[in-house]
């Protein structure tokens, strides 16, 4: 999330309806990725990097046939996932007729917030210059402190790159 009067990007938990009504109904400590038996969520509860980027497909393939124009699910696709399945989810939704197919694979030098996976920042190295010469490294997940906020190091280097602290 953008906020006014800050650098960079700030990491927003999103929740859906369906999972905030099982909280207050049933129990409040569920949450995803939960480490305890009482936290955990029934398997019925998945998020979209539960399922394989066909399957996203095949989630928008159902739900098109009641769209009379235009209609968009990102296919969320794992940062190993070989090329050649990769090119296959195009030839994929292309046979299953669908009006349009979105990919997200995540690319540090292009880092765009909404569908990167923690896993992905912690496997990220960024390398900064400090005013003396000097660089250092740090993981994507780790915060810095710079210009008296702090930020994880992949929304610094974000916001570096896009200008907010002028560029590299």
């Amino acid at each position: 999330m953008i906020r006014e009067g800050k650098k960079s990007k700030e990491k927003v938990d999103v929740f859906s309806f369906e999972l905030l009504a099982y909280r207050e109904m049933v129990n409040p400590k569920a949450k995803p990725n939960a480490d305890t038996d009482e936290e955990k969520l029934p398997e019925y509860f998945i998020s979209a990097d539960d399922i394989a980027p066909k399957q996203h497909v095949d989630v928008q393939a159902a739900a098109q046939k009641w769209i009379d124009s235009s209609i968009s699910k990102t296919a969320n696709v794992p940062t190993d996932f070989a090329y050649e399945e990769f090119k296959d989810i195009y030839m994929y939704a292309y046979d299953q007729g669908l009006k349009g197919c979105t990919t997200f694979r995540f690319n540090p030098e292009a880092f765009q917030g909404v569908l990167v996976k923690e896993q992905d920042l912690k496997n990220t190295t960024y390398r900064f210059t400090l005013e003396d010469g000097s660089e250092i490294e740090v993981k994507g997940d780790e915060e810095i402190e710079y210009d008296g906020e702090i930020h994880t190091a992949a929304n610094l280097y974000d916001a570096m790159k896009e200008g907010y602290y002028g560029k590299f």
